[in-house]
């Protein structure tokens, strides 16, 4: 098994791993410190993977079953066919507007069309790095607000949710500092209106989004995909037409508190 950094601070391919029957000991150990060092690590040439399979190895990083199917299974799929797995979204972390985020991420594509298809990645943990010194004194014991502000699913039900969250979060298992604020969620810094942090934010996504420090990943059949939710942020750069073919993911959540339960106990206190 061959672990090969991409050199830009963050992201490893990992190559000779059997994905349908590996997982001594050793590749685990070796698979997981890489994680910590890299925060996204890229498996090839993994074929089609069952469920049980890819909710097995994800395992190997953190409790999965914080995204329960319909069918009660660790795992769902994202579908092109299907406005939420279809539509462009800007650079976030998933559920940030809830109480706990999850703890990372994994896809699997099970179909992909033949047109190029992409997930761009970036680092909060080398964001918090470049960021002005102005900037981080500001930042450092500030929280912001993250709200659900994904106008394409917006409903009466889910338009209301926020939670704040410390911009400055520091990574519980590697103590590395990171800025966890994403243009997709974040509107306002703690202490100032949403009119005075606009120009905050703007110098803020100014270093998170530097084209110098973003990956963009091709996707290539037999890819199986994991990343750390709070050190990275994810974003789909451009519409995933169906009349493109289609685009399946096969998708598990690593974390304690799943969307659904966070959302039921908010509602049960309201």
């Amino acid at each position: 098994m061959d672990i090969t950094p991409f050199g830009i601070g963050f992201g490893a391919r990992i190559s000779g791993f059997d994905a349908l029957t590996g997982g001594s000991a050793d590749e685990v150990a070796a698979l997981r410190a890489a994680f910590d060092e890299h925060h996204l690590l890229i498996l090839t040439d993994c074929g089609v993977l069952p469920g049980e399979r890819h909710a097995e190895i994800a395992s190997w990083f953190g409790p999965v079953g914080a995204n329960i199917g319909a069918d009660g299974k660790p795992w769902t799929y994202l579908d092109n066919r299907d406005t939420v797995g279809r539509n462009e979204l800007k650079f976030h972390s998933d559920i940030s507007f809830m109480p706990v985020p999850f703890l990372g991420l994994s896809l699997h594509p099970t179909v992909l069309p033949d047109t190029p298809t992409e997930t761009s990645f970036i680092s909060t943990g080398l964001a918090w790095d470049a960021l002005d010194q102005d900037l981080k004194d500001l930042m450092a014991d500030r929280r912001v607000k993250h709200e659900f502000l994904d106008e394409s699913t917006v409903s009466e039900t889910f338009q209301h949710l926020h939670s704040w969250h410390q911009a400055r979060m520091v990574h519980p298992r590697t103590g590395r500092p990171v800025l966890f604020v994403s243009e997709n969620n974040v509107r306002e810094i703690e202490g100032f209106s949403r009119e005075e942090s606009a120009p905050l934010l703007a110098r803020i996504f100014s270093a998170l989004y530097a084209a110098e420090r973003r990956y963009d990943h091709v996707w290539q059949p037999g890819d199986f995909l994991i990343w750390d939710n709070r050190t990275l942020q994810h974003a789909r750069p451009k519409v995933a037409d169906p009349a493109d073919g289609l685009r399946i993911m096969q998708r598990v959540a690593l974390g304690t508190h799943s969307f659904s339960d966070q959302f039921e106990a908010r509602s049960a206190s309201d």
